[in-house]
């Protein structure tokens, strides 16, 4: 037993590994200061100190000034944080919380909302006086298990959590919440495993400290979210490839504690109480707008749309509005005049950063905002209408043809993102729903027929939930939901019935990708329904920020016209990291082609001057009743794909024998039968 825990134990110390940045041009390679500035749980002997050093890269150094039995209050007392100070770092990462609670003494306690407070603004603001950034650290958790055997831990460091988190949204200060993610990560181990990352102090368990092994595991916690919230500091630590679907599953709980939906206030703001009229008839746009400005001046809450079907044009949200379809008969008809959707907002275009015609339902670098309710979103394109635009093999004029090609040549030409303007003329479809830039999004609940093209695009928003979401729409480039260079996305209980990928995940088209530089990452797919699409799951092409870490589980799929259930796509031209994607648990009926696709060979191939890499790619119990292959799997010798495992799942009707190039895929305990 204790050997099956220690093998697992080795595994998790990679489990939140995550794909480094490069350096760009003409950056300079002096190594970046990082001092760590805490208590105990903070330094080398018996912290994440020591684990956090053994993750750097050359491109950084890191002096360890934390100091055991220390609080806010005391660090300061006793000079040692003038010694910091004078040390001169780049960067000051900022734990303190177990020795200020009740009964540390005068000498060390503070009180969360004063004292503590006081001291770690001062913190912040004396790194910002010498020129440095301070980061924010909740604090590691201690492992109070309950007494009830609930395997769950009571946290009397919670008020200190609260006060640092308030400090560093009130500061503007990057946040890191060790707290939550070693509290959530223990809770999945449980207390033996937990107790392997622990030193023994007189033959018992220190529930407090840190062990080697425990040193180096939370420390990964540390700084996965550092990457996250720096992203500047990616190059600074080095990547590991997560080679037990165990480990990487152990860190869906630390990503869905972040993941939380937004809260309105209570108050309604029905648009027919604003001129709004739901006889399918009338324009109610500037209805609407003013429902939507009302709430906003208010403070905050719901616009409301009754029963009936209302006309719109181009729907804009702002911060703590939620946009709610009150019944199931409540419908929101959009106008198919392209002109009511200008002026052109800044967007991306197939991965490309421009301006081009608004998305349906649109909000820009807002917070908390919300799409949700019972009724129907209907973008009534058609082939008269938006989807003649796409155009078939061959035709050009009326389509997007030429303007397509204009973008991506100004992309690749590194055209400014202010010129690219595109409009009436220039025939590129709108997304159906973009929120772009934002935080705290909640889609719930809502019909989405008849879209544009895509039908739902976060775009580099953090803290995303889409659930119980119904689409059902079949025009070109149909995705269901492309969340695009992303972090801590959770899709739940949808149904996806589309004329393009179900879900893809996107990072950025080649130049504007890698300019950009924001991956997908953090990413929960469960309890989903597949019909038709292109890939079930998709990531790519538009993957050039690359892609991590991505959990899918629970769904099913199932229909003649779904390509397979889990697609990779990217080229030379695109390149981008796919690394840590886990698939367990699905159930499919039918797919048109295979299970598993990597096609690398996409569009342009292998011409181009970027390597594309998928690694640690693994599917475990998934249930197909009938595929015509299992694998088609398209590499090439520049690109890399390696570590994709399919573990312990059953295949029937094969009809065709597997397609693998240039490419390290095995299948492990897998049953496969072929059509008689």
């Amino acid at each position: 037993m204790l050997f099956h825990l220690k093998k697992i134990l080795l595994c998790v110390i990679a489990v939140f590994a995550g794909g480094l940045l490069p350096l760009a041009a003409g950056e300079t390679n002096a190594p970046v200061k990082i001092i760590l500035v805490g208590d105990s749980t903070v330094t080398d002997k018996v912290g994440w100190g020591l684990g956090f050093k053994q993750l750097l890269t050359g491109r950084a150094e890191c002096s360890n000034t934390a100091a055991g039995g220390r609080s806010s209050r005391s660090f300061i007392a006793e000079g040692k944080w003038q010694a910091a100070l004078a040390l001169k770092g780049d960067y000051y990462l900022i734990q303190f919380g177990h020795n200020d609670e009740p009964g540390k003494g005068p000498a060390r306690e503070t009180q969360p909302e004063t004292t503590y407070r006081e001291f770690m603004a001062r913190y912040v603001d004396e790194a910002r006086a010498i020129g440095a950034k301070p980061v924010l650290v909740t604090s590691l958790v201690r492992r109070q298990w309950n007494a009830s055997g609930d395997g769950k831990i009571t946290s009397s460091l919670e008020p200190y959590v609260a006060a640092v988190k308030r400090l560093a949204a009130e500061k503007h200060v990057p946040l890191l919440d060790l707290h939550t993610d070693s509290k959530a990560l223990c809770e999945q181990l449980g207390q033996e495993r937990c107790n392997l990352l622990s030193p023994l102090v007189s033959n018992k368990v220190d529930n407090t400290h840190l062990n080697a092994k425990g040193s180096l595991v939370f420390a990964r916690l540390v700084v996965t979210e550092l990457v996250q919230a720096v992203p500047e500091l990616a190059p600074c630590f080095r990547t590991e490839t997560v080679a037990n679907a165990e480990a990487g599953w152990a860190a869906v709980p630390g990503i869905l504690a972040r993941i939380v939906p937004p809260k309105f206030p209570a108050r309604d703001f029905d648009i027919a109480k604003f001129g709004a009229v739901g006889d399918g008839k009338m324009d109610s746009s500037q209805a609407i707008s003013k429902a939507i400005d009302a709430c906003v001046n208010a403070g905050g809450g719901r616009v409301v749309v009754p029963a009936g079907v209302f006309l719109t044009g181009p729907i804009h949200l702002s911060s703590n509005v939620e946009l709610h379809l009150a019944a199931a008969n409540t419908t929101l008809k959009f106008i198919t005049e392209p002109k009511a959707y200008l002026p052109a907002v800044f967007t991306r275009f197939e991965g490309i950063e421009c301006y081009n015609y608004s998305p349906l339902i649109y909000a820009f670098n807002q917070s908390n905002v919300a799409v949700t309710g019972a009724g129907t979103l209907d973008g009534q394109a058609d082939e008269t209408t938006w989807l003649k635009w796409k155009g078939g093999k061959g035709t050009g004029e009326g389509t997007q043809k030429t303007a397509r090609a204009w973008l991506d040549k100004m992309n690749n030409d590194g055209v400014p993102v202010d010129q690219r303007r595109f409009g009436e003329g220039d025939f590129l479809r709108p997304p159906f729903v973009e929120f772009n830039r934002c935080r705290n999004v909640l889609i719930e609940g809502v019909k989405i027929r008849r879209s544009p093209m895509w039908e739902l695009h976060p775009l580099l928003c953090t803290n995303v939930i889409v659930r119980s979401v119904d689409i059902s729409s079949h025009g070109a480039n149909n995705d269901g939901c492309d969340p695009e260079s992303c972090c801590d996305v959770l899709i739940e209980k949808c149904i996806f019935d589309t004329g393009d990928d179900c879900i893809a995940i996107k990072s950025g088209r080649n130049a504007d990708g890698r300019r950009v530089g924001v991956p997908s990452q953090n990413i929960i797919i469960r309890d989903c329904t597949m019909r038709d699409g292109h890939g079930g799951t998709t990531i790519g092409s538009e993957i050039s920020g690359g892609c991590r870490n991505v959990f899918v589980e629970n769904c099913e799929m199932d229909s003649p016209e779904l390509t397979c259930a889990l697609r990779l796509k990217s080229n030379a031209m695109r390149g981008g990291v796919l690394e840590n994607i886990f698939m367990r648990n699905v159930k499919v009926g039918l797919v048109k082609d295979s299970v598993l696709q990597i096609d690398f060979l996409y569009e342009e191939g292998a011409n181009g001057e970027q390597k594309p890499v998928a690694k640690n790619v693994v599917m475990e119990n998934i249930r197909v009743a009938q595929t015509p292959r299992v694998l088609n799997v398209k590499g090439f010798p520049a690109a890399s794909i390696t570590g994709v495992r399919i573990y312990n799942s059953s295949f029937k009707q094969i009809k065709k024998p597997d397609l693998v190039q240039d490419a390290d895929v095995k299948l492990v305990g897998c049953t496969l039968e072929k059509a008689k």
